[in-house]
């Protein structure tokens, strides 16, 4: 009797330690889901500044002829591919 009591603490002691190990995992993967997030909204707010730049720049080169005019779409382009989701 005294083995098997002994057995069911070790196997109780065993649990709460998972569930311990368990509860914690999801609070660390709650901070980096938060932390994501917060890049994200960065990287949004990164590519609608570049977005706003290169339009600028447009502005800037529209009297300077075709070369600008196409510098200007690669910056566009490139800015609109990294905004659109994979």
């Amino acid at each position: 009797m005294d083995q098997l009591t002994s057995q069911l603490k070790e196997k109780a002691d065993w649990c709460s330690e998972l569930l311990l190990s368990s509860e914690q995992l999801r609070r660390e993967l709650r901070e980096r889901d938060e932390e994501i997030d917060k890049l994200e909204s960065r990287i949004r707010e990164l590519e609608q500044a570049l977005l706003a730049s290169a339009e600028s720049l447009e502005k800037v080169r529209k009297g300077r002829g075709l070369r600008g005019r196409r510098e200007m779409k690669v910056v566009q382009e490139t800015a609109r591919e990294k905004k659109q989701p994979e």
